[in-house]
């Protein structure tokens, strides 16, 4: 037998059917399907938000909080004195690369 696109398929026993719960007690996972009585886990739809840690701070949450802590996405700001603000003509526009050059004090620097 040549080893063909077409001729291929899966080892004996690696595919498995998905067992339908809730089909009844003689389907094997019925009534309950496996989750228990009662409970949070137990309810339709997805028992907590990911990311919850059972009402400890979650992780996403205390790291900015930690020394050290690099911003992933850090803000720039350029300063811009009222001085340089009277010296533009009235009736002007100005962007942001205006400002850049015109930058009277440099941004702080990022690590």
């Amino acid at each position: 037998m040549t080893l063909r696109l077409d001729s291929l398929k899966p080892n004996k026993g690696a595919r498995r059917r998905k067992l339908r719960k809730g089909r009844g007690i003689a389907a094997g996972q019925g009534a309950s399907c496996g989750f228990g009585m009662r409970g949070q886990k137990s309810r339709s739809g997805r028992p907590t938000r990911p990311g919850f840690e059972g009402g400890q701070m979650p992780l996403y949450r205390r790291v900015p909080k930690l020394k050290h802590f690099t911003l992933v996405n850090p803000k720039h700001f350029t300063v811009v004195n009222v001085s340089a603000l009277n010296e533009l003509k009235a009736g002007s526009t100005s962007t942001s690369t205006h400002w850049s050059r015109m930058a009277l004090s440099p941004a702080p620097s990022t690590r």
